[in-house]
Parts: C-alpha cells; sequence; structure tokens
C-alpha cells in the first residue's frame, strides 16, 4: 500500500508542476499589479483635468447617457486624488437584433472631473501589448486563459481541482508508531537506528517504576535506553 501511495505521490506531483509554476510566477508579478500597470499605462490612469471629484454614482450614470450601448457592472465608490476611475462594462441587447450591441472593451478609464472617457480595453484579453499586459497575466494566473465552454468556467475550475490536488499531495505524512522508538526525556522522529530501535513492550518495560529503580539500584545512575554514543547526545531523563 506504501509503494502505491508513494507512485501516488510522484505522478501528483510532476501532473501539477506546470501548473504551480504558472500560478507562481504569475501571482509574484500581480502582487503589485496596480503600480506595475499605473506605470506601463499612466495615461490609463492618471486623470487629464484638475478639480473637485464627482461621485461614483455620478460618474457611472453619465457613461451610460453617453455609451447607450453599455451598462457599467462595476465601479470603486472612493476616487484616488489624480487618477481615473475605471470601471468594468458589458454590452446591453440591442432590441433589434436581441442580441448584446458588439463592443471591443471591457473596462473603461473615466476622468473623475468630467466624467470623460479617457481609455478603454478588453481586460483579460490575450495580448502581450503594454496596455493589456497586466491584465493577460492576472487572468493567465487563475484561469490559464482557457475559455468558457457550455457556460463554465473551465480554467477557474481546472485550478481549483489543482489546488486541491496539491492540499492532500503535500500533507505531512507521519510515520507509524512501530517504527519509532520511545526514550526517557527524548523523541526521536523517523526511523532511529538500528542500536536505538525498540519495540512497545521494551519501551514500557524500561520505563516502568520497577525498572527504573532495578536500574538505578544496579548503576548508581539515572535511567538512560542507549547511550551517548550510539544516538548521538544522551537522552536526559525529565526533571522532577
Amino acid at each position: 500500500m506504501r509503494r502505491q501511495l508513494v507512485r501516488l505521490h510522484r505522478w501528483f506531483g510532476v501532473a501539477i508542476a506546470p501548473f504551480l509554476f504558472v500560478a507562481g510566477l504569475t501571482g509574484a508579478i500581480i502582487a503589485r499589479d496596480h503600480e506595475l500597470d499605473a506605470a506601463l499605462n499612466p495615461s490609463f490612469y492618471r486623470a487629464r483635468t484638475a478639480g473637485p471629484t464627482l461621485s461614483g454614482l455620478e460618474l457611472a450614470n453619465r457613461v451610460e447617457a453617453a455609451d447607450p450601448r453599455l451598462q457599467v457592472t462595476y465601479l470603486p465608490l472612493a476616487v484616488e486624488p489624480g487618477h481615473t476611475l475605471q470601471m468594468m462594462v458589458l454590452p446591453r441587447t440591442d432590441p433589434a437584433t436581441k442580441r448584446p450591441y458588439p463592443l471591443e472593451f471591457n473596462q473603461i478609464a473615466v476622468d473623475p472631473v468630467t466624467g470623460e472617457i479617457q481609455g478603454r480595453r478588453e481586460w483579460g484579453a490575450v495580448s502581450l501589448t503594454r496596455l493589456n499586459l497586466i491584465p493577460f497575466t492576472y487572468k493567465l494566473h487563475y484561469t490559464l486563459q482557457l475559455p468558457f465552454t457550455g457556460g463554465i468556467d473551465i480554467g477557474t475550475w481546472l485550478m481549483g481541482i489543482v489546488g486541491i490536488v496539491w492540499l492532500f499531495d503535500s500533507k505531512e505524512r507521519i510515520a507509524p508508531a512501530s517504527t519509532g522508538a520511545v526514550f526517557i526525556g527524548a523523541t526521536f522522529s523517523g526511523t532511529p537506528p538500528s542500536c536505538c530501535r525498540s519495540t512497545r513492550r521494551d519501551a514500557r518495560r524500561a520505563t516502568s517504576p520497577r525498572a527504573q529503580a532495578s536500574h538505578t539500584r544496579r548503576r548508581g545512575r539515572s535511567p538512560s535506553v542507549v547511550p551517548a554514543s550510539c544516538c548521538g547526545p544522551r537522552a536526559r531523563p525529565p526533571a522532577r
């Protein structure tokens, strides 16, 4: 049984290693995604107009009034001084065709003073341009840029399964008690040397009051199961 578990552990590790490598590398980058994105795309982050800012809801109403094709689905309620307000948008349904309006973007940067749109981009698009590099990396981190299939986010589910497999595969294995040895005043993990091995019965006998008293009378010193030369420093008895 142990051999089969070791084999499963090995192949599970090999199978999930590429996913963990991608997640670790992209995670290290997106830990500073806001700062990196702002450095690469200052025009998308810096507001052009200085002055008192409008509220987030007022800005959303102005954006939807200026372009009836879209609807705002996400926006921060607080505006950073000197920065644009970034909103996520989705297309509305065209009454004539009963289909969503064609939009080539899903994120906009709005001037918080005037309500004008400064920039547009498709957040998470497969693109390595400066405008899309950080959003692409962010989406790659948790979806591997895999598409929706039948309304299911395949990438998110796959990375979730990989995380669960990694959780169980990396749990610390505890060796059975029969492979270890018990010493007075000390605990040795793993499999001790052959000279230090002891069965449970031997350990119980060595630690019994009668055995300790007999050992003390014969040796005239505190009991010890093994000498220091066998397993390193002598296992001292606990303080009384």
